[in-house]
Formats: C-alpha cells, sequence, structure tokens
C-alpha cells in the first residue's frame, strides 16, 4: 500500500507528494471529508487525518498498488466421493473466486470435511475433479500444498513443543528460507497475540491460545488458500471473537474456505455461503439471500434455497444417502 497526501481543493493527482485545501475555521472535519470526496476520492480510501490547524485540512490516503484479488481459485466440477455405498459427495459444482470467503455449511455428515479432504488431496475423487489454480491436489500435490493453510477443528499440535520452536517447526516443513523465518515468526507472534506466550509449552496452553496457535502456522507461509473448520468450536465468547477478528484480516487477502456450523460465524467473515445436506449443493449465494432467509435452519434438513443462486438446479436432498 502507498501513503500519500492529496490536494483537498483539486482532481486528485497519485504523484503529488503534500497537498492541502483551505476552509473557514467555522466548518469542520466533516465538511472536508465532503469536500474531499466531491473531488474524486473515494471516503473509503482515507486512512486517517493528519492534522487540522488554522483552517487547514490534512488527509493522508492510501491507495492500493494493486486492485487485482488474490489468492487461488477453486473449481470443482461434478466432484463425487464414495465410501463403499455410501455417497459422501454427490456431483458437486462449486467455484470460489480468488479473494472470496466461501461459508461451508451444513449439518454434520453433510460432506463438509469431505470436501476440504478433496481439495487438500488428502483424499482422491470417485468421480469429477477439483482444481486450485489449474492444479489438481492429487497429481500436483507439491504446487498445491505450497499454496494452502489449514487450521484443523481440533489443534493437530505437539505438546511439548514450545510455541516458537513449533512455529519454526512448521516455518521448515514450509520451506521457509532460514534467513526470513525468525522475522517471519516475529511477525505472526505479535499478529496472533502469542508474544507473551511463545515460550510456553504448547501442552500447558488454554484451548483459546492452542486455536491461536493452530491458527499461526496456518498463516505462517502466507498462503493463498486458507482452510479453516470449526475455528470458534469449544471458545468462550471473548475467545470466539478474538478468533472472529483474527480470521478478518484475510478477508480481500487470500482466498477462504470457513467451514463453520455458526450461522452468525458465517455472516460475519463470509462473502458467499454454500450449504450441503447429504453431499448435495442444496443453496449458493451471498449470506444476505441465503442465511436472512427465514427459513435458513431448514437448509441444514436438506430444504432447498433455489433462489439463493442461479446455478442451484435439481438441488433436492437424497432420498437414500
Amino acid at each position: 500500500m502507498k501513503n500519500s497526501e492529496h490536494d483537498l481543493s483539486e482532481p486528485l493527482i497519485h504523484s503529488a507528494p503534500r497537498t492541502r485545501v483551505d476552509f473557514p475555521p467555522t466548518e469542520n472535519i466533516s465538511h472536508g471529508l465532503q469536500k474531499y470526496s466531491k473531488n474524486g476520492v473515494d471516503p473509503k480510501l482515507l486512512s486517517s487525518i493528519v492534522q487540522v490547524r488554522q483552517g487547514v485540512l490534512r488527509v493522508r490516503t492510501t491507495t492500493p498498488k494493486n486492485t487485482e484479488p488474490r489468492g487461488c481459485r477453486v473449481v470443482a466440477q461434478n466432484l463425487t466421493r464414495h465410501f463403499g455405498d455410501h455417497v459422501a459427495l454427490d456431483g458437486l459444482n462449486l467455484t470460489i473466486e480468488p479473494g472470496q470467503t466461501l461459508g461451508l455449511l451444513g449439518a454434520n455428515g453433510a460432506g463438509k470435511t469431505t470436501f476440504i479432504r478433496l481439495v487438500t488431496g488428502y483424499l482422491m475423487p470417485s468421480a469429477g475433479e477439483v482444481q486450485i489454480d489449474a492444479y489438481s491436489p492429487t497429481k500436483n500435490a507439491k504446487e498445491v500444498h505450497a499454496k494452502i493453510g489449514y487450521a484443523a477443528e481440533t489443534s493437530q499440535l505437539y505438546a511439548d513443543l514450545r510455541v516458537r520452536s513449533f512455529l519454526r517447526f512448521a516455518g521448515a516443513i514450509r520451506s521457509i528460507p532460514r534467513a526470513k523465518l525468525e522475522t517471519r515468526i516475529d511477525a505472526i507472534l505479535q499478529q496472533f497475540q502469542l508474544e507473551d506466550v511463545q515460550k510456553r509449552l504448547i501442552g500447558h496452553l488454554s484451548k483459546g491460545y492452542k486455536q491461536r496457535v493452530t491458527l499461526a502456522q496456518a498463516f505462517l507461509h502466507n498462503p493463498e488458500l486458507l482452510i479453516v473448520d470449526e475455528p470458534t468450536s469449544g471458545l468462550d465468547p471473548v475467545q470466539q471473537e478474538e478468533v472472529c477478528n483474527l480470521l478478518r484480516t484475510s478477508q480481500g487477502e487470500r482466498t477462504v474456505i470457513l467451514c463453520t456450523h455458526n450461522l452468525n460465524e458465517a455472516r460475519m467473515l463470509s462473502d458467499r455461503i454454500a450449504v450441503l445436506h447429504r453431499g448435495r449443493l442444496v443453496a449458493e449465494g451471498t449470506p444476505e439471500s441465503v442465511l436472512q432467509h427465514e427459513s435458513a435452519s431448514g437448509l441444514f434438513r436438506g430444504q432447498t434455497l433455489l433462489g439463493a443462486h442461479p446455478s442451484v438446479d435439481n438441488a433436492a436432498p437424497r432420498e437414500n444417502a
């Protein structure tokens, strides 16, 4: 992101190093910002007011270097997985665009975990395919794994390692260069508020702190695709809020698959929602179109919401599973 200060009295010129606008002292900051907006600057880009003095309003804006969305594109086409006679995932067609956060919802046994395991390459599909930026998780495992950060519902941590040692171990597995690893760990410890416990054994941490460590290792290599499974399960309300605030930092910065039972969490963190029931897609759309519906809870029982997205068709629940 590039910081610059711009003239509030003239059209926006990105190359201007310092600019100003004069307005009568009786006018307030709000008036100045309105004038600034009229001159071509989106108020959403304003990051801070630098100074108001002697009728001069100086504003620092933040202009993005690159407006292209970041993250992977995930495409599932007729994705199917059988376990014997049981159909865990049945012809799923789903696209997640770069930078989107998809809230993946469904009751236990709906097929969410199976989908995640197919995306990560842990399972092979019985039919159809899933691609991560045109890579197959099974045929191009090395390329796909380099793009993925994964935070499991149950913390997969080594209780006898200290927090910093564990992150150092995770960074080595991710092939982060030694020269950069310690600096990256310092940044992650700060981001996830783990600095005070970095020398403590993981086995001695509370569940909330263990969840932070799980998320920290998933973020460590700055993945293009983050997969988070039930991130607030079993946490108290304060811990839930802390974890959700951490996940908000990923919005627009990477593609996220958020697997959750918590409808409020899905509303708050997701750009799009997909609901599975018995391995089939029964609804897909924006949080407003899917979760604000009065019968949203019925989706978990297989009721369809065909108007949520035009791609959802023939999505009736299976009679037998």
